[in-house]
Parts: C-alpha cells; sequence; structure tokens
C-alpha cells in the first residue's frame, strides 16, 4: 500500500455573500476570484483572512489473488457537505477495486504490464522502491487485486490569531 498526500491553502481576501463570490490570495500573493455555487453551505462566515484548505490524497494497494477470490470490479463514490451551521467544507472519494492478469514485470525499467476486467492491456511504471521491490515477485499469470483511492476535502479554516 502507498499513499500521498498535496495540500495547498489560500487566504481569504474578499468574501460577497449576497452575490456569492470569495477572492482568495495565495502564498506568493496571487489573486483568484471564485463563485461559490448553492451547494456551499455557511458562507456568511466565512470572514477575509481565514485559509480555504485544499486536501488531495491518493492511495494505491495491491495484494495477491488467492484461489476462490470472489473480488469483483467495483467503484464506490462517496461525497460530504457541511451541516447547516457549520463551518464550510465538503469532501469527495472514489475507490476503485479491481483483479488484474500479469502479463510480464520488466525489473528494468520497472514497467508491469497486465490486463484487466476490459481485457485491455495496459502498461503501469512503478516509482516508489518498495514497490518496485513488490513486483519482482510478480510473474505472468499471476492475478492481482489492485484498489486505488482518491479523495479531495476542500475546508475553510479560521484565520490564525
Amino acid at each position: 500500500a502507498m499513499e500521498d498526500t498535496i495540500e495547498v491553502s489560500a487566504a481569504v481576501a474578499g468574501v460577497d455573500a449576497a452575490a456569492r463570490t470569495m477572492t482568495i490570495r495565495t502564498d506568493a500573493g496571487e489573486e483568484f476570484a471564485l463563485d461559490v455555487g448553492p451547494e456551499v453551505r455557511n458562507l456568511p462566515q466565512v470572514q477575509v483572512g481565514d485559509r480555504v484548505v485544499v486536501r488531495y490524497r491518493e492511495a494505491i494497494g495491491a495484494t495477491m489473488r488467492r484461489d476462490g477470490d470472489p473480488t469483483a470490479p467495483t467503484v464506490d463514490l462517496s461525497a460530504d457537505r457541511a451541516a447547516a451551521g457549520a463551518r464550510p467544507g465538503a469532501s469527495a472519494t472514489a475507490t476503485a477495486t479491481e483483479p488484474v492478469r500479469i502479463i510480464a514485470v520488466d525489473p528494468a525499467t520497472n514497467v508491469v504490464t497486465f490486463y484487466d476486467s476490459d481485457k485491455l492491456v495496459r502498461k503501469l511504471q512503478v516509482r516508489r522502491p518498495e514497490a518496485q521491490a513488490w513486483i519482482r515477485q510478480l510473474k505472468p499469470g499471476d492475478e492481482v487485486v489492485v484498489t486505488y483511492t482518491e479523495s479531495v476535502a476542500v475546508s475553510v479554516e479560521p484565520a490564525a490569531k
């Protein structure tokens, strides 16, 4: 299993709750005007100086598929947003699980060739050393269950005092 999270933030430079717009300023001084849709709850709570924080998480895991494993391809989606009265925020997550059959592993380039349920041949270059070590155990015909998750969360956090 491997995962990475990236976080970026910007300061709120202006809010017009009636027009549902917000201006944010990056740490480098760039400003962006944003339209804030009606699905964003609690906009009037946002104040100049608050931080808009976006976190992106990506994770992938792989396990050898055992005989009789009934895992089928699936995609799960979920989303959430702030409750009425809470600070504005939202999140969305997608998780895909897919059994794949290994065609080849090239240890010189760390490329794994496989096909999944759609029977299309795919190649994936593995970049992380721990994953490169793991793929060296794979051989043609092996079945692996791969789970890939990505999520994004946006929150408005109070200005530091």
